[in-house]
């Protein structure tokens, strides 16, 4: 038997992994806030940041374009 916490944040991985950031972030954010006391809190913490890194990569307009030519970026390395 899992608790809510447990579900929660097992729901917001799989969000995660499917790449619905937005949808992974809502429930680490409910886990965070309803269960604070929990052994999800710094897990859901640290899932909260690698979407929000995602979703600000997936916002920047093509850069790193899948079909964009490879360029190097001067000053780079």
């Amino acid at each position: 038997h899992k608790s809510l916490s447990g579900h929660d944040f097992d729901i917001g991985v799989f969000y995660y992994k499917s790449k619905h950031y937005k949808a992974a972030l809502s429930r680490f954010r409910s886990v965070v806030t309803e269960y604070p006391d929990v052994g999800y809190h710094q897990p859901a913490l640290d899932y909260i940041a690698r979407s929000e890194k995602k979703l600000a990569e997936e916002s920047v307009p093509d850069k790193e374009a899948p079909d964009a030519p490879a360029r190097e970026a001067p000053g780079s390395g």
